[in-house]
């Protein structure tokens, strides 16, 4: 037997070692895409009224996703409720991910 063939069992080893790498590697891509997604979608709806001062300010609150779902569906005060064909469920799940990795504002917006 050549000893420099790894035996079956360390293959498994190495392969299972290196998809335990690359796994977090994908999760970490794919939310990296979500959050770019949540940052355009909110440039794109939110922000001409949570960054005008027109509604309170929505980045850095930790906004759960039941949260903003309820909100953008059914409006609240001047906000009017969005339908699923203005906003998706997939970009209401985008912004809450975005939303949950931006910092507290320190400055500006109502609170």
């Amino acid at each position: 037997m050549n000893k420099l063939m790894p035996r079956p069992a360390l293959q498994l080893t190495w392969i299972f070692a290196a998809l335990g790498i690359a796994m977090p590697l994908a999760n970490a891509a794919e939310n990296a895409g979500q959050i770019r997604g949540g940052e355009k979608t909110y440039k794109q709806i939110c922000a001409q009224c949570h960054e005008a001062n027109i509604g309170p300010r929505i980045t850095g609150r930790g906004l759960a996703l039941p949260a903003i779902r309820y909100f953008v569906r059914n409006g609240h005060n001047a906000m009017p409720a969005w339908r699923p064909t203005e906003i998706s469920d997939a970009e209401l799940i985008e912004l809450a991910d975005w939303l949950q990795a931006t910092p507290p504002a320190t400055t500006g917006g109502q609170p």
